[in-house]
């Protein structure tokens, strides 16, 4: 891991385990200027190991590793004509990063088959005990401690030297006024041996923070396991690191984000969903269906993939993570109607929801990265690579790999699931002990169920949610049989809706303990196939051209003019001769998140209705009204941001 440009490991030098492993150490470390004119005898009395510090170590496995290398190129004698041209091809191939002399490989050669094995690479000045004093220090000496705490221990991290160089200034101050008895300062290595002789969990708490620490020191312990199918699943999101294309128009949508669900009894993907909006309950609630519902659709949507996906049925504990969307009462109602427990993680605790992680890492290395379009999380990778320029799949197309490589490959492979291939332990647990399904109106009432919800008033309109009356003959029937509760005003209704269609609600009435279908008042049918999120843009669009009131008339107009900008705007895009003509086009992104595109919706901004009318005749960035008094002016409507920033999350 490199941090601020720095080798944790390589800074500490110590703090981590001292154990060798020779694939861990570079031939870089060897000096061969040390070696260069020692005598042979030399090493007539060695040393031990207890005497060596760990640099002494690695540069001693170091000389091996040269060895090693050699020895298996050579033909021949430890000559020079030997030996010269191995050790050049192996600087051309960068498995040297400094070159040995043919002399010091020679001898080092013969110094380790003189039964004197790994202690005799190491540097005789890094022996010899006894005849060099070390300089005598107070380890509890106040300018040490204070340069440690105040200058290395910091989360701006600063290196060694740095520190070193600050306990130099305080005894120099302290030095100033003092005639006798001057303190003389440390060296750099007994500096350095004090830092290292620090507590590893301290250094990496202080330097990087708590959660790092934890991380990188967490007990390696068992976490819960399940004994049977869908008794535990666990649930994560993450940002897809590829820019993925708009289906029609061929352009960049940006990273899409992936929500993914694995049964921790058999290890198998059991559901997941893909789309541009932000993780929410909607992304959560679509990624639990595509999970408990049958899948027997998928071959037949997608007629590459030769394997079943059978998974399916009750989740009885869903596993999540502390994000604001597994915090949502709508999650909590769902769940307790199917009768599903939450488990929550503790805060900054990945490693107690371990499965799931380990999925993000394994599609990352073999999904991923064989993508063109891939993304980078260290700006330094990029180099000459575009994401934006090189991206060339398709949403729908990403979408098809994605099911056929968990289908196809990941259900039936291991990934080191220590030999178990999770298909075949799902088939066995679904032998023993089947989850329950939801078929017929089962299957109903679990869509149903799984809707957002809030709570409105009954009144003699109806329900509003949204600035939309829902209302109907059966709806006004129980307001009259029921009366409020005690101390209540009005009669409280837990109202669904699906946030793909404003068009209808679904109201619970308790007395009758059902829900009842209710539509819109809609006589000019302006909320049919709208979705909540299209229809708080056209709220907030309206807010912004008349600010006095919200009537029918006003949100109409406003409708007309924000789908006329967005068609041109879509239209422009769709002419441009080329990809680098859509750099002038901002808010990509954001047109996806208005359009949901997403595994389980469209996979293009452009309509079927709009694709068949694409037309030039107007600018993208053209105004649609000249009107110089009009509230929105350009630099308004061109952000996308500014539109559906504040909008109600569902």
């Amino acid at each position: 891991m490199t941090l601020n440009g720095s080798n944790f490991s390589d800074e500490f030098d110590g703090i981590e385990s001292a154990v060798l492993n020779d694939g861990d150490f570079k031939a870089g470390m060897l000096n061969d200027d040390k070696f260069s004119d020692e005598h042979p005898d030399a090493y007539s009395n060695l040393g031990s190991f207890d005497e060596l510090d760990i640099t002494a170590l690695k540069e001693a496995s170091a000389k091996l590793k040269v060895i090693n290398m050699v020895d298996n190129r050579l033909i021949g004698g430890w000559t020079e004509r030997n030996i010269d041209p191995i050790l050049d091809d192996l600087m051309v191939n960068g498995l040297l990063q400094i070159r040995p002399s043919w002399r010091s490989v020679a001898r080092w050669k013969s110094q380790y088959d003189s039964n004197k094995g790994l202690v005799s690479l190491v540097s005789r000045n890094k022996f010899k005990k006894g005849q060099r004093k070390r300089n005598k220090y107070d380890k509890t000496d106040s300018r040490i401690l204070q340069a440690i705490d105040e200058k290395f221990l910091t989360k701006e991290r600063p290196s060694i030297s740095s520190a070193y160089q600050y306990y130099l200034d305080l005894v120099e101050v302290n030095n100033k006024d003092v005639v006798q008895g001057k303190i003389q300062p440390v060296c750099y290595n007994t500096f350095r041996r004090l830092i290292n002789e620090i507590s590893p969990y301290k250094v990496a708490e202080r330097r990087f923070g708590k959660r790092y620490a934890d991380i990188t020191f967490r007990k390696i312990g068992k976490f819960k396991k399940a004994r049977y199918l869908m008794q535990r699943v666990e649930i994560d999101h993450t940002p897809l690191d590829l820019i993925l294309l708009d289906d029609n128009l061929e352009i960049p949508l940006g990273r899409p984000y992936l929500t993914v669900l694995l049964d921790c009894y058999s290890r198998c993907i059991v559901g997941f969903h893909l789309g541009y909006r932000e993780p929410s309950y909607d992304a959560v609630r679509k990624a639990i269906l595509n999970t408990c519902l049958s899948k027997e659709n998928v071959k037949n949507k997608f007629p590459s993939i030769k394997k079943d996906w059978p998974c399916e049925g009750k989740i009885e504990t869903l596993v999540v993570d502390n994000g604001a969307e597994f915090w949502s009462s709508s999650l909590e109602v769902f769940c307790q109607a199917m009768g599903t427990n939450i488990e929550f993680n503790p805060v900054a605790k990945p490693w107690k929801k371990p499965l799931v992680e380990r999925i993000f890492k394994t599609y990352k290395s073999k999904l991923i990265d064989q993508i063109p379009g891939k993304t980078f999380s260290n700006v330094q990778q990029l180099k000459d690579y575009n994401p934006q320029k090189d991206a060339v799949l398709p949403f729908s197309e990403f979408v098809h790999f994605l099911y056929k490589w968990v289908v196809d490959i990941y259900n039936y492979d291991s990934y080191g699931w220590e030999s178990r291939i999770p298909m075949l332990a799902w088939e066995s647990g679904w032998k023993n002990f089947p989850p329950i399904r939801y078929i017929g109106l089962e299957k109903e009432q679990f869509i149903l169920e799984s809707l957002p919800h809030v709570k409105r008033s009954l009144t003699r309109e109806g329900v509003k949610l949204n600035h939309i009356v829902y209302v109907s003959d059966e709806l006004v029937e129980y307001r009259k049989n029921t009366p409020p509760l005690c101390g209540e005003s009005s009669v409280e209704l837990m109202v669904k809706r699906d946030p793909a269609d404003v068009s209808q609600v679904y109201v619970f009435l308790p007395n009758l303990k059902k829900y009842i279908c209710v539509p819109a008042v809609d006589p000019d049918g302006e909320y049919k196939d709208v979705s909540l999120f299209e229809h708080q843009t056209h709220i907030k669009f309206n807010r912004l051209y008349n600010r006095s009131k919200i009537d029918r008339l006003a949100l109409a107009e406003a409708r007309k003019y924000i789908e006329k900008r967005t068609q041109n705007f879509i239209n422009g895009v769709a002419n441009s001769k080329s990809k680098n003509a859509t750099k002038k086009f901002g808010g990509l992104n954001k047109l996806a998140k208005v359009k949901d595109i997403s595994s389980s919706g469209a996979s293009s901004i452009v309509t079927a209705a709009s694709g068949d009318n694409v037309s030039t005749s107007e600018s993208p960035h053209q105004k649609y009204s000249t009107d110089k008094n009009n509230v929105l002016d350009d630099n308004i409507l061109d952000s996308w941001d500014d539109w559906i920033n504040e909008l109600e999350p569902y």
